[in-house]
């Protein structure tokens, strides 16, 4: 029976109406959200994510970069100023010992 069981409120100043209730259960799920979206935010930031993956941009377009100007460069062998023009004596190096190909056609010219 309703009322027997020691867990049903025998006065009526102890219900809640299912309004009341389904607010209750409304506000505590947005505490719960705030509070998790909260935890979630902090914990990515403190992973600093937005730096690695800036991080990771900057080496890709580098990488990029390198493979467009090896795409658009001509063949040549090093030792060998014949293969774009020119005479041996007038080949420009760059520092890590390879032609200079733009350096050294602006020197013919």
């Amino acid at each position: 029976m309703a009322g027997d069981d020691a867990n049903t409120p025998k006065d009526f100043n102890e219900c809640v109406s299912q309004g009341q209730l389904q607010a209750n259960i409304d506000n505590a799920q947005k505490d719960m959200k705030e509070v998790a979206t909260k935890a979630v935010t902090a914990a990515i930031m403190e992973l600093k994510l937005g730096e690695i993956i800036e991080r990771v941009d900057k080496r890709v377009s580098t990488l990029t970069d390198r493979v467009a100007a090896l795409e658009t460069r001509q063949p040549t062998n090093e030792n060998d100023a014949s293969n774009i023009g020119g005479h041996p004596e007038d080949v420009v190096y760059n520092a890590h010992h390879n032609v200079n190909q733009a350096a050294t056609r602006q020197a013919w010219l």
